[in-house]
């Protein structure tokens, strides 16, 4: 898979959304699908990514599919869909190609070996910060 992601890491806060530029560096149509994980206790030694429903995300990242020109490139938007709670919320979006409609049956496809490259954008979500003013209680 011959692409680049810009940039590799971004925030989602309150209701502002943010977006990716997929660019390919291929000269062939390239295939992507996008998948979204969830990342448990960030920079700690049991770091791990989990699936995440989309009903249970913060986020939802569009399009989920796409074809991508050789030499192209795709934006990709990644929307706030509920509040966050006081703490912020960290997401893997995972790019992976993918087999095209032309790419069904391959001619000698069994005897060849394949390595599948995913490239991944780190999303923070951070709460809404509020600066209605501070408690003043004497």
């Amino acid at each position: 898979m011959s692409i680049t992601l810009h940039p590799m890491r971004t925030v989602v806060s309150g209701k502002r959304s943010s977006q990716i530029r997929v660019y390919s560096q291929a000269t062939q149509p390239q295939y992507l699908q996008v998948s979204l994980r969830k990342v448990l206790a960030p920079g700690q030694e049991d770091e791990r990514e989990v699936e995440v429903e989309p009903g249970e995300a913060h986020i939802a990242v569009t399009p989920s599919r796409f074809a991508l020109a050789g030499g192209g490139n795709r934006l990709v938007r990644i929307v706030p869909l509920k509040e966050v709670a006081e703490h912020e919320l960290f997401y893997r979006v995972l790019f992976e190609t993918v087999r095209g409609p032309e790419d069904e049956s391959v001619p000698g496809e069994a005897d060849q070996v394949g390595v599948n490259l995913v490239w991944g954008c780190v999303v923070t979500v951070r709460p809404e910060t509020s600066n209605s003013g501070s408690d003043h209680s004497a």
